[in-house]
């Protein structure tokens, strides 16, 4: 599917739903139970600016746990993502085997309108 959407902002959306859902899945609360303050702060200085666009929730979550020392916000947050952005990856597969190659603006629409 991504090689049919080559450098289209639908391609940099679908690349966002599919690192979201690894790091929510994954990497961040991995880095959460271990206390990895270095590289939380690493993890979130490193966020793509389409992540933070189509994830925005994130870094609120990150600016509160910073102000109160506190993983309860990033915990709640990875738990309501999870189901919310494998959800989306799930449409935005259904409309590629429906439409094929003419999916890019049905994408972005997806996307767009599905913000967390």
């Amino acid at each position: 599917m991504i090689i049919n959407l080559p450098h289209s902002q639908a391609e940099f959306m679908a690349r966002a739903v599919r690192d979201n859902i690894a790091d929510m899945l994954s990497t961040l609360p991995k880095l959460l139970h271990k206390n990895e303050t270095a590289q939380i702060h690493f993890y979130f200085a490193n966020l793509s600016a389409m992540r933070k666009m189509i994830f925005p929730s994130l870094p609120e979550a990150y600016k509160s746990w910073l102000d109160k020392s506190n993983p309860d916000s990033l915990n709640k947050l990875i738990t309501r993502a999870n189901k919310h952005w494998i959800n989306i990856a799930e449409q935005i597969l259904c409309i590629y085997k429906r439409y094929g190659k003419n999916t890019q603006s049905k994408i972005e629409t997806l996307i767009n309108n599905n913000y967390l």
